[in-house]
């Protein structure tokens, strides 16, 4: 987390590679099986950063962004075959992830740490709660079962109303 003035392009790049490009190989090898079955599911992991920006997190949501862009067209390709491609969105996930980065985001929003987790989440999130792993989970396994069939090219919100869109 930090400005983009200052944001190393090291980091940058390992972001990118991980986020992005990591889901890209994935896909790519995972198609040419599924097309012969006429059967496969792909669920990507996007953000509601995948939609929106957020300062301090250009790589994050550039790379987030970018593979939404990947989930729709990888949608496209293999559609005729049985396979579906979606991605699911977070909010904000109740991980040591996510209260690890409270100090960052805390400085470069400036304001306490003390008053982050209400300040930059709790209060833009309708529910005023954070989403627990297994809400994440619990949309994986839908979007990986047979009644999901018809859903592709989707990126699911599952934020507890922060992002509607």
């Amino acid at each position: 987390i930090a400005p983009i003035e200052s944001f190393p392009l090291t980091v940058w790049n390992q972001m990118i590679a991980v986020l992005l490009t990591g889901p890209f190989l994935l896909t790519q090898a995972a198609i040419p099986i599924m097309r012969p079955q006429g059967w496969g599911r792909i669920v990507n992991m996007s953000s509601v950063n995948g939609k929106q920006g957020d300062r301090g997190k250009a790589a994050y949501c550039s790379a987030k962004h970018g593979l939404i862009g990947l989930t729709r067209t990888a949608a496209l390709e293999p559609a005729a075959d049985g396979i579906t491609v979606n991605a699911i969105c977070p909010g904000a996930v109740d991980t040591p992830l996510l209260r690890n980065q409270l100090d960052d985001l805390a400085a470069v929003r400036g304001i306490s740490r003390e008053n982050a987790l209400d300040t930059l989440f709790l209060s833009r999130i309708p529910q005023q709660r954070l989403i627990d792993p297994s809400e994440i989970a619990a949309m994986a396994r839908f979007l990986a079962s047979d009644e999901a069939r018809g859903i592709t090219g989707q990126s699911i919100n599952v934020s507890a109303g922060w992002l509607m869109h």
